[in-house]
């Protein structure tokens, strides 16, 4: 009897250590109030996961897997790469659906992109593989879009899609696919550990929480992030800010360029006409060229010119706000000397070149119906950057308030000397060139059939002017037939209105309808 019962018991006790090995641990919860760095937050999954498949020798496109290289990054779940066959492709990941940080900007976006390309980065510098693979039970090659290929993403034998679940960057949308119970595995044990995207009262240290954003001028957003050193670091990307401008182009349906006039410089022109004067006691006074005079402009700055001997003239200029500082009260800012009437009586005198400063917006795939050339609008977003240059993403239409309507532009009339790299602050104007001799260009569709954009190439004065012709562009010939080849327009004479944009560290005029081509 007693030895039946000591049966009994070792066997409820064999029993119940197999039952416990076969209970998998419970995922462990991390700390709710800290920001983890992305080497403190385990990855298990990731790090036992292998990859074993054949990939050598064989191309994405063609065999549904292959080696890759890094060309750019676009976000956290985007990336372009280029095949072994040299074909330019853009990649959605599968499975995941990472925080947006592009066309708008999501708590912890910016972090799960810069994740991305830190990874891609690390990758090229160290020639370590990277190998898309097209899923094996979903036999869907493209995204919605139909413009970017869909696939698994590996780095070095690590499943990219697999860490960013477990980097709590996104959850998972891989039902039906070939990995789809790994990386629900995944989603829930980060769901568990409870930080980033899972935890809600976490403020992500680089999303911009406030609703209004400050205010800042077109001159102020191209000084601070339009110089290479912001672009390259990106600067203050997301921070929220309200701007105002006038539409020069619309690109595509969510996309435009905004201008935006504001006070210049003041240098000296010259005048054989009367001159807005004061005589000290009434403002203005219209008399005959004098000793001095007072200009008021339409932005509250005066300018004061005082005979100071018989060859110069000693020019004040100074600003006064409306309420701030009575009209008789000066304070000097600057002074310019400048030189007396000359042989044909032309007089000195002291004018203001108004400025335009010129922005990319950047709405995506969504239309922007407030988006109309000539409309002046005020909008807030958030600061990005795309191409070597600064950008304003998170646009919509709800974002978008209208001031005026009509408004026209003259685009700015440029010369070879102005393709400068230096000439930043050209960025975003409308610009405009004659007389442009077609000598050479590209197409994109080589590298990315998709894309049915490209560039003609002109030279003058020994310069490469290039002016590009993106997808979002159609331009059609006499049959009316969309044109997609450069060679189209070899030998063809221009003349082109566009928007002065960058491209590989180079200026080009980007055009945004047929209407600003003539040849």
């Amino acid at each position: 009897m007693k030895t039946r019962k000591l049966l009994s018991l070792l066997l409820f006790l064999v029993l119940g250590i197999l039952l416990v090995g076969c209970v998998k641990d419970e995922p462990t919860p991390g700390d709710k109030d800290k920001i983890y760095t992305d080497d403190e937050i385990p990855t298990p999954l990731t790090d036992e996961f292998k990859f074993t498949k054949d990939y050598e020798g064989k191309d994405f496109i063609e065999d549904g897997i292959g080696q890759v290289t890094f060309v750019s990054h676009v976000d956290g779940d985007t990336t372009i790469f280029r095949t072994l066959k040299g074909q330019v492709i853009t990649v959605r990941y599968l499975g995941i659906d990472t925080p947006e940080s592009t066309y708008k900007v999501e708590p912890w976006g910016f972090a799960a992109a810069k994740f991305v390309k830190k990874v891609m980065e690390n990758a090229r510098d160290n020639d370590i593989p990277i190998v898309l693979q097209a899923d094996e039970v979903n036999s869907q090659r493209v995204d919605s879009t139909g413009k970017r290929y869909l696939a698994w993403v590996w780095v070095g034998g690590r499943l990219i899609n697999l860490e960013l679940v477990e980097q709590c960057y996104t959850a998972t949308k891989a039902a039906g696919t070939m990995y789809a119970s790994k990386m629900i595995e995944a989603s829930v044990a980060a769901e568990a550990f409870g930080t980033r995207i899972w935890n809600r009262t976490l403020k992500d240290p680089e999303y911009d929480y406030s609703v209004v954003g400050q205010s800042m001028s077109l001159q102020e957003i191209n000084e601070q992030y339009n110089t290479v050193y912001s672009v390259a670091n990106e600067l203050d990307k997301g921070k929220r800010v309200r701007i105002q401008g006038i539409v020069t182009r619309k690109l595509g349906g969510g996309n435009a360029y905004i201008q935006q006039q504001v006070d210049g410089h003041w240098h000296i022109g010259l005048t054989n006409t009367e001159v807005v004067a004061t005589d000290g006691s009434s403002f203005p006074y219209i008399g005959e060229n004098g000793n001095w005079f007072v200009e008021e402009t339409d932005l509250g700055i005066q300018a004061q010119i005082g005979e100071i001997g018989q060859n110069a003239y000693e020019v004040y200029v100074d600003s006064l706000p409306d309420g701030e500082t009575p009209l008789n009260q000066y304070v000097w800012a600057r002074r310019i000397t400048v030189a007396e009437p000359d042989e044909n009586n032309l007089i000195p005198y002291i004018v203001r070149e108004n400025k335009w400063y010129g922005l990319y917006l950047y709405g995506g795939y969504q239309d922007v119906t407030n988006f109309q050339v000539g409309r002046e609008i005020y909008t807030t977003g958030t600061i990005g950057y795309f191409g070597g240059a600064v950008q304003v993403t998170s646009i919509n239409d709800a974002t978008v308030q209208i001031y005026s309507l009509n408004n026209e532009i003259e685009p700015l009339e440029i010369t070879a000397d102005d393709f400068n790299p230096n000439n930043r602050h050209m960025l975003g104007l409308l610009v405009k060139m004659e007389n442009l001799l077609i000598v050479d260009g590209y197409n994109t569709k080589k590298n990315n059939p998709s894309n049915l954009g490209f560039t003609i190439e002109a030279k003058v004065n020994g310069k490469d002017i290039n002016i590009r012709i993106p997808n979002e562009t159609y331009i059609y010939d006499d049959k009316g037939n969309r044109v997609s080849d450069w060679e189209y327009f070899e030998g063809k004479t221009l003349d082109v209105v566009g928007i002065m944009s960058i491209f590989d560290g180079k200026l080009q005029i980007l055009v945004a309808n047929q209407n600003d081509l003539t040849y």
